[in-house]
């Protein structure tokens, strides 16, 4: 699923804006903004199917989040990136990275109010998503 997350935020054309700053986990030092980031939160182990047993498709399901950063002059122009992203990846209905995304639901935005935010001096947009991906 971080393959696919990572194809559509480095060329959606609602991503633009990003240019391609799209990064696991953490911003790299002096990135140029703005710039997102994506990880993994959870994992939902129920939804795995031994495709050999079962007979059905391997299917990975967890909830993810891509956090839209800028500077805080720039905080209106962040969350309108952020619910572009949200609009799009909710609209998807093509295979993205080599998987096909079966469900996709939004779980919700927030503006972030944590360390990493207050040491870098940036604000950020998270978006959340609860997506079940087709791994066959």
């Amino acid at each position: 699923i971080e393959e696919g997350l990572y194809s559509f935020l480095s060329t959606a054309s609602a991503m633009n804006a990003l240019a391609s700053r799209v990064y696991p986990v953490w911003l790299p030092q002096k990135v140029i903004l703005p710039a997102a980031t994506y990880r993994r939160m959870a994992t939902d182990t129920s939804s795995y199917l031994d495709p050999v047993a079962d007979g059905e498709p391997a299917m990975n399901s967890g909830t993810f989040e891509i956090v839209f950063w800028d500077e805080p002059k720039n905080y209106f122009a962040v969350k309108t990136i952020a619910r572009a992203c949200a609009l799009a990846l909710m609209r998807l209905n093509a295979p993205l990275g080599g998987m096909t995304f079966l469900d996709m639901e939004w779980a919700g935005e927030e503006d972030v109010a944590d360390d990493e935010a207050h040491v870098t001096g940036l604000v950020g947009v998270r978006e959340q998503f609860r997506i079940t991906a087709d791994e066959t």
